[in-house]
């Protein structure tokens, strides 16, 4: 795993938890009835059931948000630790692109026009910076996984 990707897992997990909180917004609107097209069709079948199409959602967003919340929690964990390494590099410029860059997702430009740099003197900053984070804590037997 390069230092890229390691850090890019702090925008992976963004995106797995706002699909989750997704779905348990969708969950919660079918359960409310504001869906009722959706349970208007689960009305229209005939099953040996007698819990309501709302009952049988209970469960679901019961079990998504459990899934949420422990993602959550590996996701500020992984954010935290991703945070320290950061900052304990030794080049100032380096900690503040990095973090910039991963933690904020700000974009080149943004960052260049935060420091008064140009774009590309950033870019050649952050390729330094991830080269020196990766020696420090990737290729030295750190382990990236939390």
């Amino acid at each position: 795993m390069t230092a890229h990707e390691y850090l890019c897992r702090i925008k992976d997990f963004d995106a797995t938890l706002t699909n989750l909180r997704d779905e348990i917004d969708s969950l919660y609107e079918r359960a409310s009835g504001v869906s009722s097209p959706a349970l208007a069709a689960d009305r229209v079948q005939t099953s040996g059931s007698l819990e309501s199409p709302q009952e049988r959602i209970l469960p679901k967003i019961d079990r998504d948000i459990r899934r949420y919340e422990a993602e959550y929690n590996r996701y500020l964990r992984l954010r935290k630790k991703i945070v320290d390494q950061i900052n304990r590099m030794p080049d100032w410029r380096h900690v503040r692109i990095l973090y910039l860059t991963y933690v904020k997702g700000w974009h080149s430009y943004e960052i260049a026009d935060e420091m008064n740099y140009v774009p590309e003197h950033v870019r050649r900053l952050r390729k330094q910076a991830l080269d020196e984070f990766e020696s420090r804590y990737l290729l030295q037997n750190v382990t990236p996984d939390m």
